[in-house]
């Protein structure tokens, strides 16, 4: 890299990770990899009818010039950029798709629709997309333990996109060299602003993540034909440590990625429930009480006690009155109030007249009281647990504490509810009678053969 005079770590680091051997994959490791991958095609289908998803496809339509990856859900056949961003933004509207908590919250499956698009144009084997997929959570996920962007007002897209960067240049078969400049031109010139995340939530937040994966395989694509990057990205004098992290040189992190098979991606959290990954045990809680037999018309008021990082996340005022559906799907209070009037939290707790009903409003801005309780404190690993103390309007006092909800680290979704996730998400879409057919073609992926193609060819209408 011309005038490189600057050491910087996480460069080399990720640029010699993107170019290493390929881990043989054995059983466990490809269903890890493959259960993020169909799950993330039935978020994405799940979508097809929303408002950010026509926008994108609209916009897709625009650069459909001769290109041969489906938009998933439509009869539009695009260039791999606008199919990595369509596809990304299904995925990621119905905030369905999986997460990772490190010191900054991340969802490392928006690197999926980006990867797929990557191994179609370059028609990479089974073995070599999923290799690619588990190789950017890795660097995805480690990044996310040693770095926080929203800490000075940046973005976690920043964070998924150095993921996302890194299985671009493995597919697109970049050097080391190359892929040091397709690194460096994705994180020089993308930084999106925390903005995307705070107050009343926009149809924005679909799109970030999409954005910056879409940039990462742009970077690649442009250092696969010679574009060459600045030097230090990461630890230069106008890098991102310094004047987005605000870091001092003797802060700067260490990232560490070992040859050995990327194993993080079975760690991350597969959601139950079509809201923030944070309130996962809080959809979980009300769920089981109206098991109970107990609905809102039932309740008196709700007393919820939070693990301290999902009050953060998911308590503010806009909160107790969500307007978007994007500020209601991370608004734990709404989530619990919603699911104990609906009796379910489904995707359709979260329309326009759902977040609008006013027995539901009253009742956040009158009957709910929220506060963070370390005691609760067990983070990512435990599912953010919550305990909720229910007072009935008979005087009775139900209380209910639920951790390691369904799809967390610890308590892994099971085959079975998976697929009912999945089918459940296509019954939404132009594609419900494929939903079995889907289901087992991506199930099926692995080995030097390339189903890819025929996933394409399905998940077009």
């Amino acid at each position: 890299m011309e005038h490189d005079t600057t050491e910087d770590q996480w460069l080399g680091a990720i640029a010699g990770f993107a170019t290493g051997p390929v881990a043989a994959l054995d059983d466990t490791r490809r269903e890890a990899i493959v259960t993020r991958v169909v799950d993330t095609i039935g978020c994405a289908l799940g979508a097809g009818s929303s408002d950010a998803v026509e926008v994108v496809t609209a916009y897709a339509a625009r650069r459909a010039n001769g290109g041969r990856h489906a938009t998933w859900g439509t009869d539009l056949d695009v260039d791999l950029e606008s199919a990595a961003l369509a596809n990304g933004v299904s995925a990621r509207y119905l905030d369905y798709n999986d997460a990772y908590f490190g010191v900054e919250p991340i969802h490392p499956s928006d690197v999926i629709p980006t990867l797929f698009a990557c191994a179609l144009e370059n028609e990479r084997s089974d073995d070599e997309f999923l290799d690619a997929v588990a190789v950017a959570y890795e660097v995805a996920m480690t990044a996310a333990d040693e770095i926080t962007p929203r800490r000075s007002g940046f973005d976690h897209v920043n964070v998924t996109m150095l993921g996302a960067v890194t299985g671009a240049a493995r597919l697109l078969g970049l050097s080391e060299e190359k892929a040091r400049h397709a690194v460096s031109i994705a994180v020089t010139s993308h930084a999106a602003y925390r903005q995307a995340r705070t107050g009343q939530l926009s149809m924005w937040k679909a799109f970030a993540a999409a954005d910056a994966c879409r940039h990462a395989a742009y970077a690649a694509l442009l250092a696969s034909v010679g574009a060459r990057g600045p030097a230090a990205p990461f630890a230069g004098q106008q890098a991102m440590f310094r004047r987005a992290l605000g870091l001092s040189p003797d802060e700067f992190p260490v990232l560490t990625l070992t040859s050995e098979a990327p194993a993080r991606i079975a760690g991350s959290q597969i959601k139950r429930f079509p809201c923030g990954s944070v309130g996962q045990s809080a959809a979980q809680a009300a769920t089981d009480l109206v098991a109970r037999g107990i609905s809102l018309r039932d309740v008196q008021s709700i007393d919820i006690r939070l693990d301290p990082k999902a009050a953060a996340l998911m308590v503010s005022p806009e909160k107790l009155e969500p307007r978007t559906r994007e500020t209601a799907d991370h608004s734990i209070p709404y989530v619990i109030v919603s699911t104990l009037q609906r009796g379910a939290l489904t995707v359709e707790s979260f329309t326009d007249g759902a977040i609008s009903d006013q027995e539901v409003r009253s009742f956040l801005q009158d009957n709910v009281k929220v506060g963070a309780d370390p005691a609760l404190g067990g983070g990512h690993d435990m599912g953010f647990p919550v305990d909720l103390n229910v007072t009935l309007k008979d005087g009775r006092v139900e209380e209910h504490a639920v951790e390691h909800p369904p799809g967390s680290p610890r308590n892994q979704m099971p085959y079975e509810e998976l697929k009912t996730k999945f089918v459940g998400s296509l019954d939404r879409s132009a594609l419900a009678d494929r939903a079995d057919q889907l289901w087992d073609l991506t199930w099926s992926l692995g080995g030097e053969a390339s189903t890819i193609p025929r996933i394409n060819e399905c998940l077009r209408h």
